[in-house]
Parts: C-alpha cells; structure tokens; sequence
C-alpha cells in the first residue's frame, strides 16, 4: 500500500497544525522572543561620542526631525546625556509632529507606558496609528495589541489582525505568530 505523504501545514485557509501550541503558550513565546529583540536592538546601540551627540543636537535644534528622533532616544536611553525621559519625550514630539514614524512610535509607547508624561491610552493609539499608516511594523504590532485588548480603541479582534497583517507582511515574525494564534482560536470556535 502507498502512503501519500502530507503537504506541510500552512495558515492559509486557517488550517493549522492539530498540535500548535495554546494561546497561552503562543503568548508567552511571543513576549519573550519580542523583549529579547528589544534587549539586543538596545544592546547593539552605537556609543555617540560627545561630537557626534553635538552634531546631533545642532540639527535637532534646526529642525531634523531624524536628529530630533534620535536626540529623544538618547534622552531615553541615557546614551551620551544623563537619562532624562522628559526631555525625550520633547525630542519624539517635535520629531513626531513633523512625521517622522519612528518618533510617533517611541512618543505611542511614552503614552502607553506613561514615561516622561502621564499615560495616556487613547494618545497612545494616536501615535501608534500615525505611524502604523506609514508602514512602521513595530508600530503596527503596538496598534494591533491595542484593538486586541481594548486599550486606548473599542476591541476588535479584526481590526487587531488587520494590523498584525500589514507588519507580517513585511517579514515581522512576532505578528506572523500572532497571527497563527488568531487562525487558531478562530477555527476552535
């Protein structure tokens, strides 16, 4: 007798794998694959010399508001200034008001973490929107988490996946398995 062997499991179709993890596992990898990849990005941060930090000042003063977002993110980090969450949140926002998707990004999360002002969901989505419209993944996920738990946004799952979609498209693998968790559920239903 010939056996067939099976094509591999994929998600389209919402067919998945009869042994995927539970939601909650599925969770939990996630936020610990997604805070380790924070913790390297950060890691991985170049030391800004006090020349290039005044290079940096003086553009941010002029109006870059790539120099301004990256002025916020040593404000925020400490990197070659005392740590101030403050001042960074002043940086992100001149960066942010300008467009600049990764200031409204970082200026989302010091609303939705409350870090150098009063935290502020619906501000938070706010931000988060504005660059998740650019195409900023990391944005995109923040956006989706925010529909997906009602945060700051009445819940839709759906809008939730949405978002998830438009940053795993872009190869973004936290969204990817965010979203195979959504198949998931939504077969089990």
């Amino acid at each position: 007798m010939k056996t067939t062997k099976r094509p591999p499991a994929s998600i389209s179709g919402a067919r998945l794998i009869p042994r995927a993890p539970t939601l909650i596992a599925a969770l939990a990898m996630l936020i610990l694959g997604f805070t380790a990849s924070i913790t390297a990005a950060r890691e991985a941060l170049p030391k800004v010399s006090l020349e290039k930090l005044e290079v940096i000042r003086k553009a941010a003063e002029q109006g870059d508001a790539q120099a301004q977002s990256i002025l916020g993110e040593c404000y925020a980090e400490g990197t070659g200034v005392a740590k101030d969450a403050a001042e960074a949140v002043k940086w992100f926002r001149k960066a942010a008001e300008q467009g600049y998707a990764i200031a409204q990004f970082n200026l989302g999360e010091c609303y939705a973490n409350g870090i150098g002002l009063t935290k502020d969901d619906t501000k938070a989505v706010k931000w988060f929107r504005k660059a998740a419209e650019q195409g900023y993944a990391s944005s995109q996920f923040f956006l989706g988490l925010c529909y997906d738990e009602g945060t700051g946004v009445p819940k839709d799952q759906a809008e939730a996946a949405k978002w998830w979609r438009k940053a795993a498209e872009q190869g973004d693998v936290s969204c990817q398995s965010l979203l195979g968790t959504c198949y998931l559920v939504s077969e089990k239903k």
